[in-house]
């Protein structure tokens, strides 16, 4: 990890933190959040970099569960007050486990 900076986040990671806080349970998927702030990619991409490096968002890759689902599937989960990098991902995973399990119960490949 990066060292942390000293001033405050960007305007883009300020916009970031404001999606994921807005969301229920403080994660969403990447292109969620992307298209949520309104940002583009490359805005997007470094407020998530300077969050990560912050330790205010963990950022969690994850593998499509259909072969044929492409996409950016990495989930952002913000790092609350009083709650470790390990309970954020956590969170990550368990948002993402739901989402595989909904998509298998009504998905049928043909």
């Amino acid at each position: 990890m990066a060292t942390r900076p000293t001033t405050g986040p960007s305007a883009a990671a300020r916009m970031v933190l404001r999606v994921l806080s807005d969301s229920v349970e403080g994660t969403l998927f990447a292109p969620q959040a992307r298209v949520l702030t309104g940002l583009t990619d490359q805005v997007f991409e470094a407020a998530v970099a300077e969050l990560d490096d912050r330790g205010r968002v963990v950022v969690e890759r994850h593998h499509a569960p259909d072969p044929h689902l492409h996409g950016d599937w990495r989930s952002l989960s913000l790092v609350r007050p009083r709650q470790t990098r390990a309970e954020a991902a956590a969170a990550g995973r368990a948002c993402f486990d739901r989402w595989v399990r909904a998509f298998l119960q009504q998905h049928r490949c043909t």
